[in-house]
């Protein structure tokens, strides 16, 4: 197997690579399933439509599902909607049935504002410039 379709936002890095090698579109690219956009250096998270009444245990986990986030950067967004699956669980609820009324308020409040929404956050957190070099001498003696 061979690896292709290379992309970076450093252009002294793709300059030793072969044309055929490079990936079509070198501005945007999906990356662990995240869009990443390599002009701005953004990763873009997108956030679903919520699902339509009536609200079943189903939907509350396809919309969780959509939300893709490998990353975790927004588990305290879909926290809530995890915790509404988890109950709809422990009350043995069948996959088609309505959710209790105190769940939908409960979907309601998390989805709130998410109709195809995303969040841009930037992939580089730490500062490129600043690294500590480290070093052990340890030495260990064997008997």
């Amino acid at each position: 197997m061979n690896l292709r379709q290379f992309i970076s936002n450093n252009p002294t890095a793709l300059k030793n690579l072969n044309l055929d090698s490079l990936a079509k579109d070198q501005k945007i690219a999906k990356v662990l399933g995240l869009v990443w956009n390599t002009v701005v250096d953004t990763l873009t998270i997108n956030f679903p439509q919520p699902a339509e009444p009536p609200l079943t245990k189903r939907k509350v986990l396809r919309t969780m599902a959509s939300c893709f986030d490998p990353l975790g950067l927004v588990s305290p967004v879909v926290l809530p909607l995890k915790e509404l699956y988890q109950r709809s669980w422990s009350r043995a609820e069948k996959w088609d049935q309505p959710v209790l009324l105190t769940d939908k308020i409960t979907f309601e409040e998390a989805t709130r504002g998410w109709g195809h929404q995303k969040i841009e956050l930037p992939r580089l957190t730490a500062d490129p410039y600043e690294w500590e070099l480290m070093k052990c001498t340890a030495l260990l003696m064997l008997q």
